[in-house]
């Protein structure tokens, strides 16, 4: 008869694996992070806080987005963006590295970059921490590869090596230049499992959420 009934109000849920995701993420250097969604200003404020988030924009439309995070861009900033839906492909698109679940919106499965196939976000970090480990093994071997072309080119006619000598040489470099690549992302990944397993019991005996 023209009269309200009654209304419904929806809140976003909260993965469960969010609250410690976002503190190890923050613990790898992740500081600036922020929710931006198509809902209210309101709800996504709420939404925000309730993970321990200082900013959070909402009312913005998927094309709003990937403006939003390309002048984030332009100011140096480098995005790592998750999302699950139709209206943040596009977001996604623009962004650095985009991150989504298997289950999706086929869209956004197209879109990532990155596709963790638990129904969880716990393998985040771990998508982290091999980038970084990859990272830090390419500029040693690219760095070792450099030096080592160079004084091979030196060396070889003031040494009058034949290509055996030479194909020798790389053989003997690749070993030397293999081992402390390989030890060197071991040792790093044992500090970090260390740090992160210290950080947990600290975690447990003083609970933060």
């Amino acid at each position: 008869e023209g009269t309200v009934q009654g209304g419904f109000e929806l809140y976003p849920q909260v993965r469960p694996e969010a609250p410690a995701l976002l503190q190890t993420l923050r613990r790898r250097g992740f500081h600036n992070i922020m929710v931006i969604s198509g809902d209210s200003q309101a709800a996504t404020i709420r939404f925000a806080q309730s993970l321990g988030i200082a900013q959070g924009i909402g009312e913005m439309l998927p094309q709003q987005k990937a403006e939003f995070i390309r002048s984030l861009q332009d100011q140096g900033a480098r995005i790592c963006f998750v999302g699950d839906g139709v209206n943040d492909a596009i977001a996604m698109k623009q962004a650095n590295v985009s991150v989504c679940l298997a289950s999706a919106s086929r869209v956004a499965r197209d879109m990532a970059q990155i596709l963790l196939l638990e129904e969880s976000l716990e393998a985040l970090p771990q998508a982290v921490r091999l980038a970084a480990h990859l990272q830090v093994q390419l500029a040693w071997s690219l760095s070792f590869w450099i030096l080592f072309g160079i004084t091979n080119a030196l060396m070889t006619p003031l040494l009058s090596l034949t290509t055996l000598h030479s194909s020798l040489l790389y053989a003997g470099a690749w070993r030397v230049g293999y081992r402390p690549t390989r030890q060197l992302g071991k040792l790093k990944e044992r500090e970090e499992t260390k740090d992160e397993t210290v950080h947990n019991e600290k975690g447990n005996s003083h609970p933060h959420f």
